[in-house]
């Protein structure tokens, strides 16, 4: 596992997947199913704005996943000013490697 460093607290954990892994999310996501990405605009309400997010997505929960991507990520040394205490158990799969998606941060 390599770290990126942007910011002390923003980094990128480049090899944190196995080759074998990242293959089995991807099959597990379109085996899912993906639809549109939508954006929250505030007050649990999302909206369609395909000039901010126009990418298609799976959403996943699944907290034996989420248990077992915590435990690796514990077993790092990732230094910074804030102390992550867990990861969300709802899995986000992004289609980014169609040319026509594209994903712009709403905040």
């Amino acid at each position: 596992m390599e770290k990126q460093l942007y910011t002390p607290d923003i980094f990128v954990l480049r090899n944190f997947l196995s080759p074998e892994e990242c293959i089995a999310l991807i099959e597990q996501s379109e085996a899912l199913g993906y639809e549109e990405a939508m954006v929250d605009v505030g007050n649990g309400v999302q909206r369609m704005v395909k000039g901010v997010r126009n990418n298609e997505r799976v959403l996943h929960k699944d907290q034996a996943y989420a248990t077992f991507i915590w435990e690796r990520l514990k077993g790092g040394r990732h230094e910074g000013a804030l102390l992550a205490a867990g990861v969300k158990y709802v899995l986000r799969t992004d289609i980014m490697y169609k040319q026509i998606n594209t994903w712009q941060p709403t905040s």
